[in-house]
């Protein structure tokens, strides 16, 4: 299946909304109560097959083997990164139900996050405490104070913009991660990229209505954006914007390590890995920083 699923990659970042393509947690080795997931999370055009290689390398070690198993998150890199995000937290609780219902399994207790590019702004809401905070980067009013949105939209908006971390995350790395978002992805290819994929429907749809129903309500970006009818693609959603900013200020709940590329002679402050720049992937607070 491996062609279908590097296959599928490419298309679920154009079509988003296509429902072949299997969101969810998959895992390549029968279920263990007794070992810790290490999660891994890719990142823009990416899918489980981008991990082949670390994963083989990694179970290939019987230390690594004895403690740990890999679980895959595998979502459409082109659909909004608040929406990715709550599909992620939804899959990871979902699936440590299903195989261990009362909880008290080691998988359900302990889990280590690999997240790469794009990635770990899905894992970071796995590990932090939205409070208010993303929603009044988005919108001038709270929430409660819109009485007459439909159940499914506000539903939608407390799923997307609303979260608490999530216990059994130990630990989080994190790879070459825009956290404040990567100029790229509004250059050329962002504005090509933006062209060929089709908008996530309902999240587009659901902007439309707020706009419509609440006038000033959205933050004057966020309507800009809403009004151009480009939709929320990932794309935009990592272009550097109030909102990738209000989610990196987050503070992360757990110990967490950065591993951040850079190409050229100079390396941290200053530097890029040719996609994203050091200021956007280094973190303050990490346990550790590798600069590779």
């Amino acid at each position: 299946h491996a062609g279908n699923v590097a296959r599928s990659s490419v298309e679920s970042f154009i079509r988003p909304d296509d429902a072949r393509f299997a969101t969810g947690v998959y895992l390549i080795h029968p279920y263990d109560p007794n070992k810790i997931p290490i999660l891994f999370v890719h990142g823009l055009l990416g899918t489980p097959l981008s991990w082949q290689n670390l994963t083989n390398d990694l179970c290939s070690d019987p230390k690594v083997l004895e403690h740990y198993q890999p679980w895959f998150f595998l979502y459409p890199t082109g659909q909004p990164v608040l929406q990715s995000a709550a599909q992620l937290r939804e899959d990871l609780l979902a699936t440590q139900r299903l195989f261990d219902p009362s909880g008290t399994a080691m998988a359900s207790r302990h889990v280590v996050v690999v997240a790469h590019s794009m990635g770990g702004l899905l894992a970071h809401t796995l590990v932090s405490d939205s409070g208010d905070a993303l929603w009044n980067v988005f919108a001038t009013r709270p929430l409660n104070s819109l009485k007459n949105l439909p159940p499914d939209v506000k539903d939608s908006i407390q799923k997307y913009f609303f979260f608490r971390h999530q216990p059994s995350i130990d630990r989080v790395i994190f790879l070459s991660v825009p956290h404040r978002g990567s100029v790229l992805a509004g250059g050329l290819v962002g504005s090509v990229g933006n062209r060929i994929i089709e908008p996530s429907k309902a999240p587009t749809r659901a902007l439309k209505d707020l706009a419509a129903q609440y006038p000033g309500l959205l933050d004057p970006y966020y309507a800009r954006v809403t009004a151009s009818g480009e939709g929320p693609t990932s794309l935009i959603s990592i272009t550097p914007n109030p909102l990738i900013n209000g989610l990196a200020n987050l503070p992360i709940k757990v110990p967490f390590h950065s591993i951040i590329g850079h190409i050229g002679p100079i390396a941290g402050p200053g530097s890029t890995d040719g996609l994203v720049a050091y200021s956007s992937s280094h973190l303050s607070g990490a346990e550790s920083e590798k600069i590779v």
